[in-house]
């Protein structure tokens, strides 16, 4: 079987346009640097290892609405071979949206890794049934940072008080795992080489 890793990145959710307005004029522009990040390092060292790798850029991720992403990750999904061989990895946004569509959605996976995973943004909610998701994974993993500065740690004892079984992987000087070139102990609990 084709083993498969599917990214999902964060963004922004603003409940009234007038956030996003004041969002975007205090948006910093920055000149263009490349970033060595562990996204990219992850998916670089899978595809050595011949997994099918997919980090879809998520529509309008400056103001992401769940129903938006739902309809890209449906649509991802008939590109996967095998879903039971798939390992998810949410990444802020990214994570609390796959907790709910995965669980929406009843797909059964290899792994469900949340990094720095919030909750109870805008239309990205948790999902109704948190008891579907137990029986989803047979391995579920949360990874959070005491010191995030942009998803609080209360998130992470949140996610992992409604999700008792899910494997907990604290740190406290990773922040937002925004500076991580790379990502062994999430590499090694995927089995990446």
């Amino acid at each position: 079987m084709q083993k498969t890793i599917v990214i999902i990145w964060g963004g922004e959710s603003f409940s009234w346009p007038e956030l996003y307005i004041d969002y975007l004029n205090n948006y910093r522009i920055e000149p263009w640097r490349e970033k060595k990040k562990w996204k990219n390092s992850l998916a670089s060292k899978a595809l050595m290892q011949w997994w099918d790798v997919f980090m879809p850029q998520m529509p309008c991720s400056d103001n992401a609405h769940y129903n938006e992403w739902l309809i890209v990750f449906k649509r991802l999904l008939h590109s996967i071979s095998c879903l039971e061989d798939t390992v998810f990895i949410g990444h802020s946004l990214g994570g609390c949206f796959l907790l709910r569509a995965i669980s929406e959605l009843n797909i059964k996976c290899s792994q469900l890794h949340t990094i720095a995973a919030c909750v109870h943004v805008w239309d990205f909610t948790p999902p109704d049934d948190w008891g579907n998701l137990q029986s989803l994974w047979d391995h579920l993993h949360i990874w959070h940072s005491e010191d995030d500065y942009i998803v609080p740690f209360a998130d992470a004892q949140f996610l992992s008080a409604h999700l008792p079984n899910a494997a907990t992987h604290f740190y406290n000087d990773v922040s937002h795992f925004h500076k991580l070139e790379e990502f062994p102990d999430l590499e090694q609990q995927i089995g990446i080489k």
